[in-house]
């Protein structure tokens, strides 16, 4: 196995696999104007996506709750399903 693949695959078993492509595709889930108060913070064992948000956003990322879950549903090819904690 090369050192990359190697590397590659500790940081799978570290990281959850949706939860890198949740942080690489964080821009189109939420859009532009979350995307720059709000951050994927980890994702629990029982499927739980925590979420860093600012006070001031909070609501908006709410409201916008049913949009981001339909991204995020169709990001991850509907893999997965995910409650959030906004923090």
């Amino acid at each position: 196995m090369s050192a990359a693949k190697a590397l590659t695959n500790k940081i799978y078993k570290k990281y959850n696999y949706n939860f890198i492509i949740i942080n690489e595709k964080w821009e189109d889930i939420v859009g532009k104007q979350l995307y720059k108060v709000s951050s994927p913070l980890n994702i629990s064992r029982d499927k739980v996506l925590t979420v860093g948000v600012k006070n001031n956003y909070i609501v908006d990322f709410q409201y916008s709750m049913p949009t981001i879950n339909n991204n995020l549903r169709k990001i991850l090819k509907n893999q997965i399903n995910l409650f959030f904690v906004i923090s």
